[in-house]
């Protein structure tokens, strides 16, 4: 999680405090009946601020500290003048006024991405705007000039693009990037029919407050009126005091159309900026639209003739705003947090496919050049969705599809060069499909749902229903070209939680999709098989967790050079560094076990390159025969109903399981247990096709096949063979066996809580009573830097295999345990000076790798932890510098993975047009 100072969290105290928010609310309403509302005293709110950066981050800080800090944001002048001096200096430090555009800072863009944590950069944009449009330091500026300004300025305030070093977008969710301004802007200015019901009252306030000064002020002339301005905020008071904001109802907006066509004077900024505003939203400019709404407040509240309360009214509105688009941003540690903000109900309630996507397009193709892989759902992939998407690229990208003599005829050579530029920029997109890690069902109906979506997808690549469209050049009608839309779609991904739903699930699946020699259509050109883009050790009880569901997703989903590996952040924390931040680690008895038995195999594989393996190989088969004992699967006494015709448990009849036996086991779950299972008669399936699907999702079909004669299944009849339960296949068998029981019939596994670099004392180790509490491990600092070797050998092995890995830096520093980008493991997988990567250098101490491994930089959901591309590569050039490295040879390595992204993008595409 992103570590932020104790100014940039105070910043976020004043401008999402709930206790200051309602504070300047109690004293609005005091003038409903026309009582005296003074201001609250500066001390008042003072004590409010340092109160809430206590609250939220208990003992943290000092608090005299906390005292000082909000002294300094709340100034004794606070609302007496149209000064918010904090706003002011956070501008001057963070961003820059460069021509027409405003972008932070490339020397600031680490203070500047932790601030939008906080607090939303529009507001500091707006409020310097606001100054510029109120001509406090030069010339009135003119009603073109405003709108240039307002409606140019780029996403999240990045710099302008260069068109000469265009970049790649390789993992991005089109979920995850509607930003906040555009959400916000929809749930308080726009229809506002589908509002989340524990943020309904406080929306339900904001919006009928902004209707009722949009609609009475007109312009300027208004606020230097005080009784105006004074019938405004009995107005106000009267809609806070009298619950109006419950109702079911929320307030209705102005007639934007009727406002947008009003004139405005050329010298009244309030009312030009009121007609800018009302022109956006009919125009469904609505990213643009939140801009021009800040600076409309802003430049209300810097009136010089505008009432101390009024400036209260506008801070009140203004803390409100923030404090909503505060719950729009990631703040939580882990991926069940990250879940948990991508699909709420805040995003889902204002969204709007076609409208989102333009901004989104605005955020993907920001140069002339950019390319991008975009992340959906395989359901998603269908003419209707991709029409859609379509005709907001070409909003973006200001074309329109070439027409043809008439409307219903073919489009004729005449065009063809108008219809190569047009396929020029649809070709700079193509989709990576990615299936979802949720939802609670028992596996087999997981399995079943994921086979049935798996077949369906397959079936729809070449469904040529509703492709012929003039957004696709006719489509299949046109004669100049061959369309294959099923090009578009180049990757897989398996996403979500990670800790919900294992690889194991999904890869046999995506084994069967990747296959190649399939029937296609007549006039189908011959094409690339899909890459895999898998997430996989982003979220992780353990480093040795968090690796071996790496090494699970290289093996079981049957990667292959060009592949990539999602985030991959447990290939790159030092496993030290992360127990160390984590404090105890608590998992489930199979995943600990599964975890000792995947590094004993390493121990013995290094064995004879490194002495650490050797040393720490004894004490991980000690531990293995320690945890064996709790498996459920393999003792009778815990899961009766499983091995009531097997007889005694493993555990009882004295049976040894050899660590290589359980490993055997694991590498066995690449294989489908329904199919399997299918294929014996044993279930039905629905929507599956055994013949074609069993050697691609159960390769050990007879391995496994023949082990079940000997280990019956459940649905079967008969006996075990002697030492049956010895053989991996029948571990296997086991095991998916008892996960297919239902819950109520499973004793729910053991926890085990493991600590790091503390010895356990022989009570303890023999401490194995579930009673009284869970049972107890520890991993040695040998154990510790053993992973730490083993990190390095499956880079090396990786690398090696031709595997790439997508780093996402915001996103990994908001949900993972890095407190800043500088600790980002880009900088251990591929560093900017190498020489840390020689034997017994600082990255290959151990002397296990042979050089960097290749990398993607990617923004994964910048609505959500907002970023954009580029600034991902400014944020890493100035964690470089923060290093020691030197601007020019941290811009050298950024140009290598710039380059790197573009190549892999141009790799993997497939022109989903072709000349004939």
């Amino acid at each position: 999680m992103l570590h932020r100072s104790l100014h940039t969290l105070a910043l976020g105290a004043v401008w999402t405090s709930v206790e200051l928010s309602g504070r300047l609310r109690a004293q609005l309403t005091g003038l409903a009946n026309c009582q005296q509302s003074p201001l609250p005293a500066p001390a008042t709110c003072q004590q409010l601020l340092a109160d809430a950066i206590n609250d939220a981050h208990p003992h943290r800080f000092r608090q005299n500290d906390c005292a000082e800090m909000a002294a300094q944001l709340w100034g004794e002048q606070m609302l007496h003048t149209p000064d918010i001096p904090v706003l002011d200096e956070l501008f001057q430090q963070l961003l820059l006024s460069n021509g027409d555009y405003i972008h932070y800072r490339e020397s600031q863009v680490q203070a500047y991405a932790q601030l939008a944590c906080e607090l939303d950069p529009t507001l500091l944009v707006a409020w310097h705007l606001a100054g510029w449009v109120l001509a406090e330091q030069h010339a009135t500026p003119q009603q073109q000039d405003i709108e240039r300004v307002l409606d140019h300025q780029w996403p999240f305030f990045a710099p302008p693009p260069l068109a000469h070093k265009p970049v790649a977008e390789g993992h991005v969710h089109l979920g995850g990037m509607t930003l906040d301004g555009l959400v916000l802007t929809d749930h308080i200015l726009g229809q506002a029919a589908r509002w989340p019901d524990r943020d309904a009252p406080a929306l339900r306030q904001v919006r009928g407050v902004l209707a009722l000064w949009l609609g009475e002020v007109s312009g300027t002339r208004d606020v230097e009126e005080l009784d105006v301005q004074a019938g405004w905020l009995r107005q106000l008071a009267h809609t806070l005091a009298d619950d109006a904001y419950t109702h079911l109802q929320p307030a209705e907006m102005p007639d934007w159309p009727t406002l947008a066509q009003l004139g405005a004077k050329a010298q009244d900024p309030l009312a030009l900026l009121r007609q800018g505003l009302a022109q956006r939203l009919v125009s469904e400019e609505w990213s643009l639209a939140w801009l021009w709404l800040l600076c409309w407040l802003c430049v209300l509240y810097r009136q010089r003739s505008a009432l101390p309360e009024l400036r209260m009214a506008v801070l009140w509105l203004l803390i409100e705003l923030m404090r909503l688009r505060r719950k729009l941003i990631m703040d939580g540690q882990g991926l069940t947090w990250f879940v948990e903000y991508f699909g709420d109900s805040w995003r889902k309630a204002s969204k709007n496919l076609g409208r989102d996507t333009v901004h989104n397009f605005r955020l993907l193709l920001a140069g002339e050049q950019d390319y991008a892989e975009i992340k959906c759902s395989p359901g998603a992939f269908e003419a209707a969705y991709c029409t859609t998407l379509t005709q907001a690229a070409n909003q973006w990208l200001a074309q329109q599809p070439p027409q043809g003599k008439s409307v219903f005829s073919p489009l004729c050579a005449e065009s063809l060069l108008a219809q190569e530029q047009y396929v020029r920029n649809l070709e700079r997109w193509h989709f990576c499909l990615h299936f979802a890690r949720i939802g609670r069902q028992s596996r087999q109906d997981k399995r079943q749902a994921l086979w049935k979506e798996a077949s369906e997808l397959d079936g729809r690549l070449h469904d040529a229903t509703g492709w012929s469209r003039p957004e696709f050049l006719d489509g299949f009608l046109n004669p100049l070209w061959t369309f294959q839309p099923s090009r578009w779609v180049r990757g897989l991904d398996v996403a979500g939680d990670e800790n919900l739903w294992k690889i194991e699930v999904f890869a046999p699946m995506l084994r069967w999709l990747r296959r190649g020699l399939r029937p296609l259509p007549a006039d189908a050109l011959p094409t690339l098989g899909f890459h895999l883009s898998v997430h996989a050790g982003e979220d992780y009880a353990h480093p040795a967790s968090g690796m071996r569901h790496i090494d699970e997703t290289v093996q079981f989903c049957a990667m292959r050079d060009g592949d990539r590996l999602g985030h991959a952040l447990a290939l790159g924390i030092a496993p030290a560094q992360w127990a160390e931040r984590q404090g105890d680690m608590l998992l489930p008895v199979d995943e600990h076990l599964d975890n000792l038995v995947w590094l004993w195999h390493y121990a013995c594989e290094l064995s004879s390159r490194l002495s650490l393996a050797a040393q720490v190989l004894p004490g991980l088969s000690r531990r293995v025969a320690r945890f064996v004992r709790h498996l459920p699967w393999l003792n009778g006494d815990t899961t009766p109903l499983l091995h009531a015709r097997e007889g005694a448990s493993a555990s009882d009849a004295g049976m040894v399981v050899e660590p290589d036996t359980l490993w055997r086991a694991w590498r066995l779950r690449r294989n489908c247990y329904e199919q399997l299972c299918l294929a014996a008669g044993l279930i039905e399936l629905e929507g599956a096709v055994s013949d074609s699907i069993l050697a691609l999702a159960t390769p050990d079909w007879r391995l496994l096949h023949k082990a079940s004669q000997a280990c019956a299944l459940p649905d079967q009849s008969g006996h075990s063979q002697p030492n049956a339960a010895l053989l991996p296949a029948t571990l296997y068998l086991k095991r998916e066996a008892w996960l297919a029981l239902p819950d109520s019939e499973r004793v729910p596994l053991k926890k085990v809580r493991v600590r790091a670099g503390e010895p356990l004392s022989a009570a303890a180790l023999h401490h194995d009573d579930p009673e009284q509490g869970p049972l107890q491990d520890h991993d040695s600092p040998a154990e510790l830097e053993f992973m730490h070797a083993l990190q390095d050998y499956l880079m090396d092995q990786y690398d090696r295999q031709g595997l790439l890995i997508e780093a996402n830096p915001t996103s990994n520093v908001y949900i993972a345990r890095l407190q800043g980008y500088h600790e980002h493991p880009i900088f251990r997988w591929a560093p900017p000076d190498e020489s840390v990567l020689r034997a017994g250098a600082e990255y290959n101490r151990h002397g296990l790798r042979r050089g960097p491994m290749r990398v993607l930089v990617n923004t994964d959901d910048p609505g959500i932890m907002p970023t954009t591309l580029r600034t991902e590569y400014a944020l890493l050039r100035e964690a470089a510098i923060d290093l020691g490295i030197s601007r020019t040879v941290a811009e050298t390595w950024l140009e290598r993975l710039r380059e790197l992204g573009v190549d892999q993008f141009l790799r993997n595409h497939q022109p989903v047009f072709t000349r004939r």
